[in-house]
């Protein structure tokens, strides 16, 4: 939204963010703006489960196309990583692509960081390119969190998104085979970035405008601006400092910290437990 801004400081018409009377958030998608999510095929995970222990969170090993209940025998007592093992290659863990459009339904796709800024944003839909079980997704992304519990997903400003209710199916022609290595990603009035997915980098090995560090520096230089304009209006609110640490940065967003620590509270007595990456891994650095 500040970037957004001219130097008048006056809102650009561009911007698909308005500021908002909230206490827990500044600004907030404009009305008529939504966002719709498209995927090739059912995502990984619970969403193609038929019988065996539908509901169930699984994970990913690095290195394998296959997902394993966070409750089979075989991952007993490896849930827990750390840096050491990811240093010795002990095989990476990482969430199924099931689990993780739940938790967007839950907390937004904004993420940690914006989340100190706007209020979450949900996908309006789900569309499908190919054959998928509805009532399979709609459990996957959303039903195993609804009921009772969803009760406990406070604050208010979070809860299960919708989005299940409203999939479409298009009808590709299914090329089998093994997904190309390579990711696209691209930004209006900027050109295309090709990714090795396996890596995270670009060609030439230069980092991805989507690397950590990178959303960092660019998270940095919006709390600044955004500081600069508080102090400017004498508004009650003031960010305070910049977060001197990626993690730090994350953790200042508390309403979302809590509404994912409450989600993965409900999720783990029936559905198991979350898995994470060792946190040296992956957020200790200075921004």
């Amino acid at each position: 939204m500040a970037l957004e801004q001219g130097q008048d400081g006056h809102e650009s018409c561009q911007s698909i963010f308005e500021k908002t009377s909230r206490q827990d958030a500044m600004f907030q998608l404009k009305a008529g703006i939504a966002f719709h999510l498209y995927i090739s095929t059912a995502p990984c995970g619970d969403s193609l489960v038929v019988k065996t222990c539908p509901g169930q969170l699984r994970v990913k090993k690095e290195g394998s196309r296959d997902t394993v209940r966070v409750k089979a025998p075989q991952l007993e007592g490896k849930l827990t990583q750390s840096w050491d093992g990811s240093t010795t290659r002990e095989p990476l863990l990482t969430m199924s692509c099931s689990d993780k459009l739940l938790r967007w339904n839950v907390l937004g796709i904004q993420g940690a960081l914006l989340s100190n800024f706007i209020s979450p944003i949900y996908c309006s839909s789900i569309i499908i390119g190919h054959q998928f079980k509805h009532r399979h997704l709609q459990r996957a992304v959303c039903e195993r969190v609804l009921g009772e519990g969803e009760d406990c997903l406070k604050p208010s400003l979070y809860g299960c998104s919708s989005a299940a209710q409203r999939v479409i199916q298009e009808r590709f022609q299914k090329h089998y085979g093994r997904s190309s290595k390579w990711t696209i990603n691209w930004m209006l009035d900027c050109s295309a970035e090709i990714v090795k997915g396996q890596t995270g980098k670009c060609l030439h090995a230069k980092q991805s405008r989507l690397c950590k560090s990178k959303l960092g520096e660019q998270f940095k230089n919006l709390w600044g601006m955004i500081a600069e304009e508080q102090l400017r209006q004498h508004e009650e609110v003031f960010l305070g400092p910049i977060p001197l640490m990626y993690k730090d940065a994350k953790d200042k967003a508390e309403s979302y910290q809590e509404a994912k620590r409450a989600m993965y509270s409900l999720l783990q007595p029936l559905h198991g437990k979350w898995v994470h990456k060792p946190e040296l891994f992956q957020d200790n650095f200075r921004l």
